[in-house]
């Protein structure tokens, strides 16, 4: 932060003496001029256009009143701090009129400017936030002049995981608010974070201002971050879309609304991903590379899973090869089995709602391992000839299943046991409770262990958040944590304190 100061006092000694500990005390502050009288500042002032403005009240040819007056004529956002004496109390009432945020009273010490400077850039830092998150929602918005202080900014789009997951577990926030306040960015001894949180938790901008003007982030600093995610959060693919050095804050919002349609570019199936906003993917299908669709269609209509699952195995690893996102990966998948629908028994099953269930495996899969299991789920539905009528009979079905997970929710239950258990496609079964549950197993069997979580915390004050985690069939109390704030609206913590 590089923050414009101009001192007004007419005694020199004390004048300077002014400048020198703003200087000593912080690098916050840069004092870019002074001067003895009202008229000379006034002058000066205009050209050099700084945020903060520190006057004596009293001095000869234009007081520090007139001066703050003449001043707000031209730019209301200066931020004023008046020097006064106690026989000058009449002033100081005066001064508050004109919204001076903060005096220093004669003698000066060094202990009352450190206070000033701290709450000046304080408000500083208030009013960059207020500005940033006016322009992050309003393209259009005109910042407040004084408010870019800072000579150049970053922005950092994070995402864990999939952009397509809408009540994620994984708290962005949280992974990066303990990390970046903490990381130097390329050397520099001054900046400050902005968080702006997206309906996602698992999304995040994060905003750092600097005062050195680095048009590209330092490898070092890469390193730093892939090196903090691999130490704590091995298992999480991550995605990092980083702006260049940007010096205005219309730029800051061109770049913040580029950088989200960047990301979905750049979510590279199964893999972690730091790229800059200008370098980002460039992929494109080539003419040379193509897929099978015939030999799909043939071990569709033969009903030979084997060989299917050969086939879509090789279309996977022709997209890990070629580090595909996962959007690509989505709408080749969509692709391929809109074709194969067409030669299905379930072709004018309108149950098979083709884009939602891809969108739906993709959500929940970090893998193409995992993966190839939910399209192989696929493949049972276009080879089926069950459907999902409205009748008693089917619901009759069902209620074995769920009074099962109504017993056995804390157990580790997995869909393709109750559907062995039950006699059930796993397919079927996944789109028969949606259907008349409204929510999908997993959600259900989650709700359960949720509410079970919440009634223990009410009822035993001095339970301990890991034993909760236990007791409701989670090995891993910070992903519990997680899973329970996602459903929950709130921290386990939140609800302790909530419960006292």
């Amino acid at each position: 932060m590089s923050i414009k100061t101009y001192v007004v006092e007419d005694i020199k000694i004390l004048r300077d003496n002014i400048i020198k500990k703003i200087h000593l005390l912080s690098s916050d502050f840069k004092v870019i001029g002074s001067a003895s009288n009202g008229i000379t500042a006034l002058e000066e002032i205009k050209q050099l256009k700084p945020v903060v403005v520190i006057t004596d009240i009293k001095m000869p040819v234009m007081s520090g009143l007139d001066l703050i007056r003449e001043i707000k004529k031209l730019n209301p956002h200066t931020i004023f701090v008046i020097i006064s004496s106690y026989n000058n109390f009449e002033y100081a009432k005066e001064a508050l009129t004109l919204q001076v945020t903060d005096y220093l009273l004669k003698p000066i010490t060094t202990e009352n400017i450190e206070e000033v400077l701290e709450k000046i850039r304080q408000k500083c830092k208030g009013i960059i936030k207020e500005n940033i998150y006016k322009l992050m929602i309003n393209p259009d918005y005109l910042p407040q002049d004084y408010a870019s202080i800072f000579d150049a900014y970053h922005i950092f789009h994070i995402c864990i995981g999939n952009k397509r997951i809408e009540n994620s577990c994984h708290d962005c926030k949280e992974f990066f608010g303990d990390y970046y306040p903490y990381l130097s960015l390329n050397n520099s001894s001054s900046q400050d974070i902005f968080f702006i949180p997206h309906a996602r938790s698992n999304e995040l901008t994060v905003i750092i201002g600097s005062y050195k003007k680095n048009k590209r982030i330092s490898d070092e600093f890469i390193q730093q971050t892939q090196s903090y995610f691999k130490d704590n959060y091995a298992d999480f693919n991550y995605t990092i879309v980083i702006s260049r050095g940007i010096t205005s804050f219309k730029q800051l919002s061109q770049n913040y609304i580029e950088i989200g349609y960047s990301l979905l570019d750049n979510i590279i199936f199964s893999k972690s991903n730091i790229v800059f906003l200008h370098d980002s993917n460039k992929y494109s299908d080539s003419k040379n590379d193509k897929i099978n669709i015939n030999m799909l269609i043939t071990y569709l209509k033969s009903k030979n899973r084997k060989l299917f699952k050969n086939e879509i195995q090789k279309i996977f690893l022709y997209c890990e090869e070629r580090n595909m996102s996962q959007e690509k990966v989505a709408n080749l998948l969509k692709n391929i089995f809109s074709i194969l629908q067409e030669h299905s028994v379930n072709f004018d099953n309108k149950m098979l709602k083709l884009e939602y269930l891809i969108d739906d495996a993709l959500s929940n899969c970090f893998t193409y391992t995992e993966l190839i299991e939910k399209i192989m789920d696929l493949y049972n539905n276009l080879i089926s000839k069950e459907s999902i009528d409205d009748n008693s009979e089917t619901l009759n079905s069902l209620n074995p299943v769920i009074e099962y997970i109504d017993r056995h929710y804390c157990e580790n239950i997995s869909l393709n046991e109750l559907a062995d258990m039950f006699g059930f496609n796993v397919s079927y079964l996944s789109r028969a409770f949606k259907k008349y549950q409204g929510v999908s197993i997993t959600y259900y069997i989650t709700k359960l262990k949720m509410d079970l979580a919440v009634n223990l915390i009410k009822e035993n004050p001095s339970i301990l958040i890991k034993d909760v985690a236990k007791a409701t069939g989670y090995s891993n109390q910070y992903y519990f944590s997680k899973v329970f704030k996602s459903t929950m609206g709130i921290s386990p913590s939140e609800m302790f304190k909530d419960r006292t």
